[in-house]
């Protein structure tokens, strides 16, 4: 009954067999005897063999193809950083419990019974057991290489994908810094812009300012000129009609052509005159009105800066304070910071109570010092 299998002999007990009588039991003479089963490892493949088997065997070594043999893939050892983690730890945590245990026998030796020292002699025993196949499960050489070669491949995946990072990190602030540099010189370029649709506007704008002061001049300059091709057409006619005269034959008075010369040269400078003055009253208001415009382009700089600094300082300072009836207190604590008179006044105050250097003391800290070469009144205050 000893190569029975104990869940053999379970189903003995529980059905009411007894051990002869489960000896005296005949199997079917298919089944194999007891001498021949193998209890509790799998069964081996029995080899059954055929009338043509033979045959077979020739033919394929007369063909050359003789290698019947299957060939068993061998199992490999499927090391992992984790599961060898895991086996560590195993092995930390059986030497935690073996350290407890010792300890525990160490201090309570005279208290322990015998069988509670068999108790756990028999613990220590099954933990040098487990520790010891866990260690052999890890100083196994092929386990070792194993495991070597996958750290090998974790190192080299880490380094990988450290170089990876590396490269989006490059490649990301390389992106970054392009668009912080395409945003400056969209910048640049919308300032520029604006800038010179400023220009454009301003000079539209003076031009239509000058247009309007110098439409008085401008219209008495064009009379001016009128007057003056006027003038040049009838000398021109003249001289026409003269050299008509002089081919019909016909003699013209001296007197009527000197006349008429000397009264257009006369007209001619008079108008001439008139133009030169009016090109410098335009010149001249052009340039006012210019310096005007400057100024005035200028003082909105300037107005645009005093609101610029008056922003930050909201910003940063916060909104300044209003005076008012309620913190008059405030005010008039205040008030020296506001107005030079009132700071000269409470200064004043404060110096008609200077006494001599036995009975007060040294200036105070943050008034201002006198030279130090002064007076003997304001020295002996220095000293102390």
């Amino acid at each position: 009954m000893n190569n029975f299998p104990t869940n053999f002999n379970h189903f003995i007990t529980q059905s009411g067999i007894g051990q002869g009588e489960a000896l005296n039991y005949q199997f079917h003479p298919g089944f194999p005897s007891t001498s021949d089963v193998n209890y509790g490892f799998p069964p081996t493949e029995v080899k059954q063999t055929t009338c043509t088997e033979p045959w077979i065997d020739a033919w394929l070594i007369n063909i050359g193809k003789n290698n019947r043999t299957l060939q068993v893939p061998l199992n490999k050892i499927n090391a992992t950083i984790s599961s060898a983690r895991r086996s560590l730890r195993v092995c930390l945590d059986i030497l935690n419990k073996l350290t407890t245990i010792s300890q525990d026998l160490q201090t309570n030796v005279q208290k322990l019974s015998s069988a509670e020292w068999k108790k756990k002699t028999i613990k220590i025993g099954h933990l040098k057991e487990n520790f010891a196949k866990v260690i052999n499960n890890l100083s196994n050489p092929e386990s070792i290489a194993a495991l070597q070669k996958s750290i090998h491949q974790r190192k080299k995946k880490r380094m990988n994908e450290k170089k990876k990072k590396i490269l989006r990190q490059t490649h990301l602030k390389k992106e970054i810094e392009e668009r912080r540099n395409i945003d400056k010189q969209i910048d640049r370029w919308l300032e520029v812009k604006k800038e010179e649709d400023n220009k454009v506007k301003t000079e539209e704008t003076m031009n239509k300012d000058i247009d309007c002061v110098l439409a008085e001049v401008n219209r008495m300059k064009s009379d001016a000129k009128k007057n003056l091709s006027l003038i040049r057409a009838l000398i021109k006619l003249r001289h026409v009609r003269e050299t008509m005269y002089a081919q019909r034959g016909e003699k013209t008075s001296l007197e009527d052509k000197h006349a008429f010369a000397t009264t257009s040269e006369k007209m001619l400078k008079i108008w001439e005159n008139a133009l030169k003055q009016y090109n410098t009253e335009e010149h001249m208001l052009k340039t006012m009105l210019e310096k005007t415009a400057s100024e005035n382009l200028k003082h909105k700089e300037l107005l645009k800066e005093k609101e610029t600094l008056f922003s930050w300082e909201k910003v940063i300072f916060g909104e300044k304070m209003s005076f008012s009836s309620e913190n008059a207190s405030l005010l008039a604590l205040t008030a020296a910071e506001r107005d030079m008179e009132t700071f000269v006044a409470i200064r004043k105050s404060w110096d008609t109570f200077l006494v001599p250097p036995p009975l007060g003391s040294s200036l105070p800290i943050g008034w201002v010092l006198p030279p130090n070469e002064c007076s003997k009144d304001w020295g002996k205050f220095l000293i102390h």
